[in-house]
């Protein structure tokens, strides 16, 4: 495929000039960056050519998550506005316009869809009322051509071709009149009409009276793609089939990646509802939306009684987040597809937010409404309905749900202190903040200066001199024979 083809040039240069944008970040993820000098140099020389000159940056090594717009590396450069190449989450940034760019993979949309009508009866049961095709994003090019094919073929069931949401993402203005993206691709306007859904980048419409459980999901595309992760998780109970288009060999059945996880999802749920000091983990600081989201789990955390402390950090590793032994469990907020689902490696599990409102509120995660983002019209802002306590299924003791947050805050306000004036350490009363974990459990408290002790002073003397491998004063080492 040509290359001002397959990374649609022609496309983002009508992009650049509709907006009148003059400085243009080019964004690649890490297994593109070599096509980006060529991508670069062709996109210029368009734009040239149609008396539009601009300014290029090409962006790598992106400070956040590569499958969303890193906006706070752009700004560095004055953007106008950002094309994002490669592997997408599609969600809205705050401030600059987004054009997204899907480079086309090899395939055969003819053999692929005749694949799938000469077996769709097989995987279509008596009870499915409707089949959804999902095409992986590097399919999308072929998406007509597939479509087109599909609709000839004879079926009694509905069959619905899902499609990406526009690629073209524009800031919108908020309540308080600054430019910030009010939706995102999980959330946007028409998958509010009739039965439409918009979930993972992508939108489709069902028939009336039509639930997604009711549904046969079919998936063209690579099977380890975040796309499929994220629809499988949050379509559970529906029949998957999941097709490889260049094998034209299918498997039904959810993958065995989001089977394992979902079990292990409820476990951190409950665990969540035993932790009692909270670190809300900030990954994105260009995701529209996102301090309210972080407002509102501070609310949260507050009326269940636990403490929360805020960590911002880019790519949250194992050993970034070590350096907070006191937090039990962290939430992140970030880019739905930058989840760190599988926390293992961590010290303390990292949950959603839609886990964390369940875990605060005392709801339940249900299988088939599995969220990843936490928006207004998930669950109003409010008390758990009972204070009384509730059995852990975690470590099986009787916990508090919630408390008052002013009761709260009076009593963390309070302190035992020894004879130093310092935090004493009270055996049996639950960690609740940093400075207990400190004073309870912390090996090191660094190097004290120890004041009124009966420790005497010693005079100031000449300390040793050289480097550990050898000192001055010690004797000279003599080869061995």
């Amino acid at each position: 495929m040509e290359l001002r083809q397959q990374w649609e040039i022609e496309a983002s240069v009508a992009f650049v000039t509709n907006g009148g944008y003059r400085t243009v970040v080019l964004q690649f993820p890490d297994d593109l960056l070599g096509d980006s000098a060529a991508v670069a140099e062709a996109f210029t020389s368009e734009c040239e050519d149609g008396t539009h000159p601009v300014e290029v940056f090409v962006l790598a090594d992106s400070a956040y998550d590569s499958l969303s717009t890193d906006e706070v590396a752009a700004n560095h450069v004055k953007a106008d506005c950002v094309i994002h190449y490669g592997p997408a989450s599609m969600a809205p940034a705050c401030h600059l316009p987004t054009f997204f760019v899907f480079p086309a993979e090899n395939c055969s949309p003819s053999e692929c869809s005749e694949y799938v009508s000469r077996n769709l009866p097989e995987w279509i049961d008596g009870e499915s009322t409707a089949a959804v095709l999902f095409l992986d994003q590097a399919l999308q090019h072929y998406r007509q051509h597939i479509a087109s094919n599909l609709g000839n073929a004879q079926s009694s069931t509905p069959l619905i071709v899902a499609e990406t949401v526009p690629r073209t993402v524009q800031p919108r203005a908020n309540e308080c009149g600054k430019q910030s993206a009010c939706t995102t691709a999980t959330d946007h306007p028409e998958a509010n009409k009739q039965t439409g859904h918009s979930f993972a980048g992508m939108r489709w419409s069902l028939p009336d009276e039509t639930l997604m459980c009711d549904c046969v999901c079919v998936w063209i595309g690579d099977e380890n793609s975040q796309t499929l992760f994220q629809l499988s998780l949050r379509f559970s109970t529906s029949k998957w089939v999941l097709v490889d288009p260049a094998k034209l060999t299918s498997q039904i059945g959810l993958p065995i990646r989001t089977t394992q996880l979902l079990r292990r999802r409820y476990y951190l749920v409950e665990k969540a509802r035993s932790a009692q000091i909270v670190g809300i983990l900030v990954s994105t600081l260009a995701v529209g939306g996102f301090l309210a989201v972080t407002k509102r789990l501070k609310q949260l955390a507050g009326f269940a009684g636990k403490k929360t402390y805020m960590v911002v950090i880019g790519k949250p590793t194992p050993a970034k987040l070590a350096n907070f032994p006191e937090v039990e469990v962290f939430v992140m907020v970030s880019d739905p597809t930058s989840m760190i689902l599988d926390s293992k490696e961590f010290m303390a599990p990292i949950i959603t937010p839609y886990e964390a409102q369940m875990a605060f509120s005392g709801g339940t995660v249900n299988p088939g409404e599995y969220r990843y983002a936490m928006t207004d019209q998930d669950h109003q802002l409010q008390m758990p309905a009972s204070e009384e306590p509730h059995f852990s299924l975690v470590d099986g003791s009787l916990q508090v749900l919630a408390q008052d947050p002013l009761q709260t805050a009076a009593a963390s306000a309070l302190a035992v202190r020894n004879e130093n004036n310092t935090i004493a350490k009270v055996e049996g009363v639950a960690i609740r903040s940093a400075a207990d974990y400190f004073v309870s459990k912390r090996n090191f408290k660094g190097m004290d200066a120890d004041v009124g002790s009966d420790v005497e002073v010693g005079e100031v003397s000449v300390g040793r001199k050289g480097r550990a491998a050898g000192y001055v004063d010690e004797p000279v080492h003599q080869d061995k024979t």
